[in-house]
């Protein structure tokens, strides 16, 4: 795993290398710019002067005569002690993070692609154990061992299915806040994850496992846009509206037109 001060960064660089997708000229360098502010910060706080050093070679340039403010070494004692003074690595990390933020927003739609292509078949995987495996509970090993190897090999396969959906869910997450590219509220995990009926929808809702949702009917589909999201909340909310609508129909009194015998 690799830390980036920010945490929406740490998120969408884990769930790239979980895939195994090429890493970003954006964030590779980053990582690296990361490390060398780090190692830096240590060498700047062995050789900080300190303020007596400062004024020091500001007294030394007004006696010589010299402007201090054009002089090299009143000016490497000046950076010597800002570099020195509070939390210089956080602030330069910050910095560091801030620009690899920039360059990621202009290409955060390939990085969802790479998410999408690996979350969908993550989605075919577990939907293939599940053929295989039923409903068994996928911590139940005796059980599967039982089955056979076949059974096994599926097991295997879908719990790093499982795993990939939950890595790629937090770099979803992540490259979200960043960008706001599904708009600026998170859709709910499931309507990320499958574009679903009403009635499964509220089945799933508190299952926040790929298994358990594939188990439960659904076949994973991750969303990667605002226009996907928006249609899979539309359309939930269209559904809502007609089930209720027929529960209305269906509990109100039957009413018999005695004239003509219909039944309204």
């Amino acid at each position: 795993m690799s830390n980036m001060r920010d945490p929406n960064l740490t998120f969408i660089v884990n769930a790239i290398k979980a895939v195994g997708g090429k890493m970003p000229t954006a964030l590779s360098t980053a990582i690296d710019d990361q490390q060398r502010i780090t190692a830096k910060v240590r060498e700047v706080r062995q050789e900080a002067q300190g303020y007596g050093a400062l004024a020091a070679a500001w007294a030394n340039a007004v006696l010589d005569e010299r402007d201090p403010y054009e002089d090299r070494d009143v000016f490497r004692a000046v950076l010597s002690t800002a570099l020195a003074t509070g939390d210089i690595e956080y602030a330069a990390v910050v910095a560091v993070n801030q620009r690899a933020i920039t360059d990621v927003k202009k290409i955060h739609g390939d990085i969802l692609k790479t998410f999408k292509k690996a979350f969908d078949q993550a989605g075919r995987t577990l939907k293939n154990a599940h053929d295989i495996l039923g409903n068994t509970n996928l911590e139940d090993t005796t059980t599967i061992f039982q089955l056979g190897p076949v059974a096994v090999q599926a097991h295997q396969e879908a719990q790093e299915a499982r795993r990939l959906v939950r890595v790629i869910d937090r770099g979803w997450i992540g490259l979200n806040a960043l960008t706001s590219f599904a708009g600026t509220s998170e859709a709910e995990h499931v309507t990320r994850w499958t574009d679903s009926n009403i009635d499964t929808w509220e089945k799933v809702r508190r299952l926040n496992d790929g298994w358990q949702m594939t188990v439960a009917g659904c076949d994973l589909n991750l969303a990667i846009d605002a226009d996907t999201i928006r249609e899979r909340i539309e359309r939930l909310a269209r559904e809502r509206e007609e089930r209720a609508a027929r529960h209305d129909a269906e509990a109100r009194p039957k009413r018999v037109n005695y004239i003509t015998g219909v039944v309204h």
